[in-house]
């Protein structure tokens, strides 16, 4: 697909595809991504998700899948998180909600390596609503929960475990 050449290297300067450490993560949320069902390169996929699962003896990888239908991927993850169709955007932003609600992020990176997070103020002197506090205002755990049909609690406990169980990776379909 060229558009994910053309959005990849506009975000992050690569013109190839994505690449994603599966094998090295301990924690995945994937919303909607059927990983086991023959999803980015099949071959590939699986030998990392094997890696993933048993390749460090004292650390075994948790898969938490996202989608309104239990797929494969779902049947063979830990906790299969059952969402309301076409809502997994809406309890990423939410799940984002609780981490920068609860100071869960990586402060020093973000000043030194992001734009926008923050409210900025352009050169015509305009101020503009930063990423925080967006999802802040738009993404609370009552809404996303009523959008989603996720529960509270779920998203909260999601987002903690995504917070603290580094390296942790977010997989979605496009």
């Amino acid at each position: 697909d060229p558009g994910i050449l053309w959005v990849s290297y506009l975000m992050q300067g690569i013109k190839d595809y994505p690449a994603y450490d599966i094998e090295n993560a301990r924690y995945i949320l994937s919303f909607g991504t059927p990983l086991l069902e023959g999803w980015y390169s099949p071959t590939w996929v699986q030998r990392m998700y094997g890696n993933f699962r048993r390749k460090r003896a004292e650390i075994r990888g948790k898969l938490i899948q996202i989608e309104s239908r239990l797929s494969p991927s779902g049947a063979n993850a830990d906790e299969w998180i059952e969402i309301n169709p076409g809502t997994e955007a809406a309890l990423a932003l939410g799940l984002a909600y609780v981490i920068i609600k609860e100071g869960r992020y990586d402060e020093d990176f973000i000043r030194e390596h992001a734009f926008g997070f923050e409210d900025w103020v352009d050169s015509q002197n305009k101020t503009h609503l930063g990423f925080k506090n967006l999802i802040l205002q738009e993404y609370d755990t009552d809404t996303v929960s009523s959008t989603t049909g996720v529960p509270i609690v779920t998203i909260i406990r999601l987002a903690r475990e995504f917070a603290e169980l580094k390296p942790a990776l977010a997989l979605g379909e496009k």
